[in-house]
């Protein structure tokens, strides 16, 4: 779909270079942490363990009831083990948080099925939890998924706009790389270490023996060095139109100094150079817009300094577009460039909970009503009943 050579947006831009391509930030976030981790061993090898753990609890109400129970006794939190999806954006993470929460627990269980119900798999999965390897990964993930998980939810928030793009991008790095600097990571990973413990030639986490060898610190250490390195690359080549997108924030109101009478001319170019491609019909006049560009900047600080881009965008065909009509032209074109594809998946999300295996046969244009009112309806606690009994 969104290969740089023949996927779909670049065969459309092929027709049509105006064409900005928005990918799934959400989606491709979650790309780069698998894609990140598909080339290193010790990685792919945790995964399947945590998949493996949820499996064992998951197939049996008997060992939830003995988890629930060892959560009581240890007066630990009682949090319900997740399994991972492909599909899901953040699944990885939450599996891996729950995992953090519940080891212990989790662990205890594993060796007491072990003696006393000679569970050949309890036995398997508690050698493999109790070492330094596992544990080390899952706090150090922790700290990666967690930073990701937010830069996630920053993409898939309804008031994202083109100035909140590149910072939450930038911020994201820069967290990840202070986690790379050094021997301690991220606060999870920090607290691990503080609770390792060696007596005797044993090693040893809150008291718990655990299996260690100078071969897994340095693996650890190598996977935290090139799972990052992988990572922020992805993250930086998130998708090949950030750099125009990040061109579209010196239009929002709250990143024009209003003092500086250059500043947004390269960026404004840039913009120019993608909608008015040469050969095309423009869709502006590109000399006149940049002599519009600091008349703007100047009716923006003086009145809108404090407006959401939406806002001006109405503002400009309302009032404006007289005065400064090309750029009031371009700020409608950048306007409807969506900045993210999550509120299609939001949709899709809705119809799969509105057409169910029991709602089969629904047509489709019921379904679109029903959609609608879930979508933009008022809460349920706002509508009116009564109302809507009489009219029926």
């Amino acid at each position: 779909m969104t290969g740089r050579e023949n996927g779909v947006v670049a065969r459309l831009k092929r027709e049509n270079p105006a064409i900005g391509g928005t990918h799934c930030a959400a989606h491709k976030l979650n790309l780069c942490a698998q894609q990140a981790a598909a080339a290193i061993p010790s990685l792919q090898r945790y995964q399947r363990t945590v998949g493996s753990i949820y499996g064992y609890f998951s197939n049996s109400s008997s060992r939830q009831a003995r988890l629930k129970e060892m959560h009581v006794i240890l007066d630990t939190d009682d949090v319900k083990l997740k399994s991972i999806h492909a599909v899901r954006w953040l699944s990885f993470g939450e599996a891996n948080v729950a995992l953090h929460r519940t080891m212990r627990a989790v662990a205890e269980v594993f060796q007491q099925d072990a003696v006393l119900m000679h569970d050949t798999m309890a036995e398997t999965l508690a050698k493999a939890m109790l070492t330094y390897e596992f544990i080390a990964i899952n706090s150090l993930l922790c700290d990666i998924l967690g930073t990701i998980a937010c830069l996630s939810k920053a993409f898939q928030l309804k008031s994202l706009s083109f100035a909140n793009v590149q910072p939450a991008v930038t911020s994201t790095i820069n967290a990840l790389r202070a986690m790379q600097i050094g021997d301690e990571g991220g606060p999870k990973f920090q607290e691990f270490l503080a609770n390792i413990a060696e007596n005797n030639g044993e090693t040893y986490f809150k008291g718990e023996k655990i299996k260690a060898t100078r071969a897994m610190w340095q693996d650890v250490d190598g996977v935290r060095q090139r799972f990052l390195d992988t990572l922020m690359q992805n993250i930086e080549d998130l998708s090949p139109d950030i750099g125009l997108f990040s061109a579209f924030r010196f239009f929002d109101p709250r990143c024009l100094p209003w003092d500086n009478m250059q500043f947004g001319h390269d960026e404004l170019r840039t913009i120019l150079d993608h909608l008015c491609p040469a050969g095309r019909e423009p869709i502006v006049d590109t000399d006149t817009c940049t002599t519009e560009w600091s008349p703007f900047k100047e009716l923006v600080h003086a009145n809108y300094s404090n407006n959401s881009f939406q806002e001006l965008v109405k503002i400009m065909a309302t009032q404006h577009a007289g005065f400064l009509p090309e750029t009031t032209k371009l700020l409608a074109a950048i306007s409807v460039i969506p900045m993210s594809t999550v509120p299609c998946g939001r949709g899709f999300s809705v119809q799969n909970r509105i057409k169910t295996k029991g709602r089969a046969r629904i047509k489709a244009g019921n379904i679109d009503v029903l959609m609608r009112i879930c979508i933009e309806g008022p809460p349920m606690e706002q509508f009116d009943f009564y109302q809507a009994l009489e009219k029926f």
